[in-house]
């Protein structure tokens, strides 16, 4: 395993790569993973095209099956086994692989003890050998390809106003929340529903079970904020957050107009 692997030692690593380079060792990783995924994809800033990178983000959806020659109850020889649960067990394994392979420069980020410091079901951390950190995370219901790769994308205020209420300042209409990599409607009602969303309620009041919205596209994300998608290197935002504020404007200037009309009515 990881922790028995010898690795070179480190000299001093810089704080940042440049974007050729960067694009060069994420690709090799996506590469290394590319058949345990149904989709796997470069993000954050080398998605973006920034011309230095501090690290790679990666977004991946994993090949859901059951592990080879899995037995069931009342079975027999090569029937199916039903009852054995669909997992991610390729990709898994994958991920082992690569980090006890001597020719793959790729390692857990392991904690003192030789354990792997961050491997959960949605994210896990890997490095290269050079020390630059890998960010992967894992498209796990309810998430969705779509929604998660657009907020992994950044960068990271471009995103915050992407899951801001469009109340407070950013882009996420009334009525939607997203939430673990997913974005759901939130219709209010006189009754909290059962399903907890780790918020126990929309702008103070009560909501019914929300409805996840399908994002399986970056597309289908934007679309359902109102937005155009815009290209990876234009995602600016600072203009996103003038863009929202001058829409905000027009809104209470609506507003005013309507109840102007209403009372000259």
């Amino acid at each position: 395993m990881s922790g028995n692997r010898r690795r070179p030692k480190l000299q001093k690593l810089p704080s940042a790569w440049d974007l050729k380079r960067a694009r060069r060792i994420a690709e090799r990783f996506v590469g290394e993973l590319a058949d345990t995924c149904h989709q796997i994809a470069i993000a954050g800033s080398i998605r973006r095209e920034k011309a230095t990178v501090s690290d790679i983000e990666i977004v991946c959806e994993p090949i859901l099956s059951r592990p080879p020659g899995a037995a069931s109850q009342g079975k027999m020889f090569d029937e199916p086994a039903d009852d054995v649960p669909l997992r991610a067990w390729a990709f898994g394994q994958r991920l082992k692989t690569i980090a006890a392979a001597e020719d793959i420069p790729f390692d857990f980020k392991l904690k003192a003890d030789g354990r792997p410091e961050k491997a959960g079901q949605r994210y896990i951390l890997f490095q290269h050998e050079t020390g630059l950190k890998i960010d992967l995370f894992v498209v796990r219901p309810p998430a969705s390809w779509g929604a998660l790769l657009a907020i992994r994308t950044g960068p990271a205020d471009f995103s915050r106003l992407l899951v801001t209420s469009i109340d407070s300042g950013g882009a996420m209409p009334a009525g939607m929340i997203c939430d673990r990599g997913a974005l759901w409607s939130v219709a209010p009602s006189p009754v909290v529903g059962p399903y907890d969303t780790g918020t126990e309620a929309y702008h103070g009041k009560p909501v019914a079970e929300p409805e996840r919205i399908k994002t399986d596209t970056e597309d289908e994300f934007f679309a359902a904020l109102d937005m155009r998608t815009l290209p990876p290197p234009k995602r600016d935002p600072d203009k996103l957050r003038d863009q929202l504020a001058e829409q905000r404007r027009q809104r209470l200037a609506n507003a005013a107009q309507r109840e102007r009309n209403r009372n000259h009515d």
